[in-house]
């Protein structure tokens, strides 16, 4: 996970003191050709500053104050104590700050037993969770992976037979709505106010033990009603129609594609966006979390509703 990290993130992370002036460079000079602050340039850890003391706007003041947080940080702390706050604060999407609840969101272990092919992915998100999310978007997910073990690649850390048959490797990645906290709102809270109270420092290196109110199942069984009163709510109301229509997907791609040796777990109730390949009488063909399958008519008869009839009611009598 911290050759992934540091290869994809900031290869030259050993070797720096908090700042990277070839980085740096690089940087400004895509700024000087887009005139815009489009490149980032940030050490990791210049990005422990921001995270931990700063806001995420682009402006010189902001990014002169990480420069100057970064080398205090680097000359009080070592480079593993810097990977080890990063490691544990970082955004890693769906809720998930730090390594461990992002294994355990994405694929429902510890961080411990991430394989290379899992860590590599993990990797990923630091530059955009949402975007690269395999829950939002598989192929996207795959493209940064591969970004990231090509990386790997090109710092040593891997060989090109190994990046090409983890590459390959099956994903097995965990159901959303398991892996989602239901009490993500009330532990964040609480996380919030630790640090608050006793420092970081306290909270996230001397083993505390927490102890709170929530009743776990109860919450479960809350939220749960909650998302199921609200979801049949919205189907009484009637389909709202498509997101969007696309009309630069190959359809014969879609269906060839190598993402389904992807294991996804679902269970009932989850919600995906999809992509409709394929429509007949009887059934649909969806794509979603890379995995390709149908919808059926009796399925979608609720949809036969629309409450946005223009545009939409063609795709619904093409549906059934």
């Amino acid at each position: 996970m911290i050759n992934a990290l540091v290869a994809v993130e900031d290869s030259r992370f050993w070797k720096h003191k908090g700042v990277d002036y070839i980085g740096i460079a690089r940087a400004l000079t895509q700024d000087i050709i887009h005139a815009s602050l489009r490149e980032g340039g940030s050490t990791i850890t210049q990005q422990l500053a921001k995270v931990v003391f700063l806001s995420p706007e682009k402006t010189i003041k902001r990014k002169l104050m990480e420069v100057t947080l970064a080398f205090k940080i680097e000359k009080n702390l070592t480079k593993k104590e810097i990977l080890e706050l990063y490691l544990n604060k970082v955004y890693f999407g769906h809720g998930a700050y730090g390594i461990e609840m992002a294994s355990r969101k994405y694929f429902g272990k510890s961080s411990k037993q991430l394989n290379l092919a899992e860590a590599s992915l993990i990797a990923g998100l630091v530059k955009a969770p949402a975007s690269y999310s395999p829950f939002n978007n598989l192929t996207k997910a795959k493209e940064r992976q591969l970004t990231v073990l090509t990386r790997m690649e090109d710092e040593g850390y891997i060989s090109k037979k190994e990046k090409e048959n983890t590459y390959r490797q099956p994903l097995n990645l965990s159901s959303l709505k398991k892996s989602s906290e239901v009490n993500g709102y009330f532990t964040e809270y609480i996380r919030k106010y630790l640090e608050g109270k006793y420092g970081e420092d306290t909270v996230y290196r001397s083993g505390l033990k927490v102890y709170t109110t929530l009743n776990r199942g109860m919450q479960e069984a809350a939220v749960n009603a909650m998302q199921s009163g609200i979801r049949e709510v919205d189907k009484r109301r009637g389909w709202r129609g498509p997101i969007e229509h696309r009309k630069d997907i190959d359809i014969d791609g879609e269906l060839k594609s190598k993402e389904l040796s992807t294991t996804v777990a679902v269970s009932p109730g989850d919600i995906y966006s999809g992509l409709v390949l394929r429509v007949n009488p009887k059934e649909a063909l969806i794509k979603t979390r890379g995995v390709i399958g149908k919808l059926s008519l009796k399925d979608a008869q609720w949809a036969s509703k629309v409450l946005d009839p223009q545009g939409t009611a063609k795709m619904i009598k093409a549906l059934i």
